[in-house]
């Protein structure tokens, strides 16, 4: 039985052919992507999913929980997402009759957000013997347990509530429920903010598939 030989040139064509497909394919999807990010509720929606309800909750305790600073040529400056998060601090402690607010931030070199964010309080009329900055740690779960152990200890901590980024509420309250602690999530306004804007609505679905990340890996 003879074999037929194989055609080099129509092989070619055929691998080539399949190459043009998958990558008209891969910018097709991308494409299609691209269209429901920006062109769809689907990021509003996504936030939130991941923030819960808007809270506006009395308590003793308000615990801020900052983002990070940014180093430019004139020095250490907050970041966007922190300065809002200062703002809306601000309105929170006052409507909440809080007594005592305590600040955090990632750990940095240098000046740390929170430090610069309890200035910025303070500028705003808030008493310089009502904030105190704690280093709580990095991530919600270090932060919780940190809570827990603050709680524990300061018999005057009282009702705590807890303001994070709208898009990491949910999160943080599952490090608070493993940590033991019965606190109040208040979510900040931020990515639904931000989200209103088509052109960052791609930025913000990169970071709501980073934190979703996030919140199933606790989940297992």
């Amino acid at each position: 039985m003879t074999v037929p030989a194989l055609n080099p040139t129509r092989t070619r064509r055929r691998a080539a052919k399949w190459v043009l497909v998958s990558v008209l394919s891969l910018f097709a999807a991308i494409g299609l992507l691209l269209f429901v990010v920006t062109l769809t509720p689907l990021v509003p929606w996504w936030v939130a999913q991941l923030s819960g309800p808007a809270l506006r909750v009395p308590g003793d305790s308000l615990i801020v929980l900052g983002e990070s600073t940014s180093l430019l040529p004139t020095g250490v400056v907050l970041d966007q997402a922190s300065y809002w998060l200062c703002e809306h601090a601000k309105t929170t402690y006052r409507q909440g009759g809080f007594r005592r607010m305590v600040v955090s931030s990632r750990p940095a070199v240098g000046t740390s957000a929170a430090v610069i964010m309890a200035d910025v309080l303070q500028a705003a009329g808030l008493a310089d013997n009502a904030i105190r900055v704690e280093a709580l740690g990095d991530t919600p779960m270090e932060q919780a347990r940190r809570l827990a152990a603050y709680h524990s200890g300061d018999a005057g901590a009282g009702r705590m509530v807890v303001l994070t980024r709208d898009y990491k509420a949910a999160r943080t309250r599952r490090a608070l429920r493993r940590a033991g602690l019965n606190a109040v999530v208040a979510p900040a306004p931020d990515a639904q903010v931000r989200a209103a804007h088509r052109s960052e609505r791609w930025r913000i679905f990169l970071e709501l598939c980073r934190e979703t990340g996030y919140l199933l890996r606790t989940l297992l």
